[in-house]
């Protein structure tokens, strides 16, 4: 299968490669996620968020979600990036201060084009980023 090509724009920029994780639903740091044991809880699953690249198009909850995000990082439990359609000032204080990449504005079809255990391919040039996704398969 041939990789889809979506464009972004970085908040805390890197280039890094991983798998997906999607959500297909507003995220909530505090509830939807156990930051001891980097789990997200979606309605009866539990899945694993450690070292992946956490996808969602929006965030909600309290300012303890900046918190959450910097625990997880401390703890070794965090996403190794978050992508998102439009990032909250809690998701971005979260991952400035816990330096996890962080790429926002992507086209809303990257949501439905995409399903958790897609791998992906970020690489961030100036103030672009280029977001490449296959699945089933390392990029």
């Amino acid at each position: 299968m041939h990789a889809k090509t979506y464009v972004a724009k970085p908040i805390v920029a890197a280039s890094l490669k991983g798998e997906l994780v999607v959500v297909k639903r507003q995220l909530s740091f505090y509830g939807d996620i156990d930051p001891e044991k980097g789990l997200l809880k979606l309605n009866s699953k539990t899945i694993s968020i450690k070292g992946k690249i956490l996808a969602f198009p929006y965030s909600s909850g309290s300012t303890v979600g900046s918190y959450i995000i910097f625990r997880m990082k401390k703890l070794g439990t965090n996403p190794k990036a978050m992508i998102t359609l439009k990032a909250e000032p809690i998701v971005i204080i979260g991952c400035l201060i816990a330096r996890i990449p962080l790429f926002h504005k992507v086209n809303p079809r990257f949501f439905t084009e995409n399903s958790t255990g897609y791998f992906v391919n970020i690489k961030t040039i100036n103030e672009k980023t280029i977001i490449e996704t296959v699945p089933g398969e390392p990029l």
